[in-house]
C-alpha cells in the first residue's frame, strides 16, 4: 500500500465520520426551539454543500489516484481540513 492509498483511506475514514456528525446535527436541528430550528437548519445546509463541493474535488482526485499532482492532493488536503473545521465549530453551535 503506498501513501496515496493510505491518504485516500484516511480521506474516507474522515468523510464517514464527518457525515455521522452531521446526520446528528440535522436530527438535532429537527427537534430545536422554533426559534432556533431555521439557524441550526441553515447551518446543516451549508455543511452539506461543503461536503458536496469537497466530495467532488475528492472524487476528482482518486479518478487521477496515482497520477494526481501533489497540487491536486494539497487542494483536497485544504478542502478536507476547512470542512473539518466548519463541522467542528457546527457541533460547538449545536452543543
Amino acid at each position: 500500500m503506498n501513501t496515496s492509498d493510505v491518504q485516500f483511506e484516511k480521506f474516507d475514514s474522515q468523510f464517514a465520520e464527518w457525515k455521522t456528525q452531521v446526520a446528528n446535527l440535522e436530527a438535532k436541528a429537527a427537534g430545536a426551539s422554533e426559534e432556533a430550528k431555521p439557524a441550526y437548519l441553515r447551518d446543516v445546509e451549508d455543511l452539506k454543500e461543503k461536503f458536496a463541493k469537497t466530495q467532488k474535488q475528492y472524487d476528482d482526485v482518486c479518478k487521477m489516484q496515482e497520477g494526481a499532482s501533489s497540487e491536486a492532493m494539497d487542494s483536497v488536503n485544504s478542502a478536507l481540513h476547512d470542512l473539518g473545521v466548519a463541522v467542528g465549530k457546527a457541533m460547538a453551535r449545536f452543543s
